[in-house]
């Protein structure tokens, strides 16, 4: 029964931490602040079972323990906010399709918002000029070319467009081909 208790209990804060994490504290304080704060309560959760069962059988040992436990749980939390590091450039990498920790040296930060349900990031490169990238959660999910006809390019030989852009042009055109004879689409869930 007492397995139970602690089990559904642990459930109970799990349920209760995601919704809070995600839901209420990331749009408001953001993530490097949301990864502190759970580790702190953690940590605060662990003193006070230290000290809850000091309490039910004392130990003169304990209090040291309480005690030392506690400062080195304010000092990891002031340590872990000065020196842990939400750095954009790796957590919009996409290391899991390229395998690099970090982006190409080219490519300037431009937005990195962390949502409720995703982290958007734009990047503007370098070495493309007018090229931009919108990453989901590291994944690039759209680009654009702002500058459509670059110094010494032929107007035989079109605009230049990004990688993703044939096929977000071709998506917007879909319902048109369906439907020619109407005068308003919404396209939901088709492109970016």
């Amino acid at each position: 029964a007492a397995v139970g208790r602690v089990y559904g209990v642990n459930t109970l804060g799990s349920i209760i931490g995601a919704v809070s994490a995600g839901l209420l504290l990331m749009p408001v304080i953001g993530l490097k602040a949301v990864i502190v704060l759970g580790a702190m309560i953690d940590m605060v959760l662990g003193v006070w079972l230290v000290v809850r069962e000091n309490t039910l059988r004392p130990d003169p040992q304990v209090k040291k323990l309480v005690f030392s436990t506690t400062v080195a749980t304010v000092a990891a939390a002031f340590i872990g906010f000065g020196i842990f590091d939400v750095n954009p450039r790796i957590l919009a990498s996409g290391v899991f399709r390229r395998g690099t920790v970090e982006m190409h040296d080219d490519y300037d930060v431009l937005l990195h918002v962390d949502g409720r349900t995703a982290t958007v990031t734009v990047t503007h490169d370098r070495e493309r000029p007018g090229y931009h990238t919108l990453f989901t959660n590291g994944k690039p999910d759209a680009s654009i070319r702002t500058i459509r006809w670059p110094e010494g390019r032929e107007k035989h030989e079109g605009p230049v467009l990004a990688g993703d852009e044939p096929t977000q042009l071709l998506i917007a055109l879909i319902p048109l081909m369906a439907r020619p004879d109407a005068a308003e689409v919404a396209a939901i869930g088709m492109g970016s």
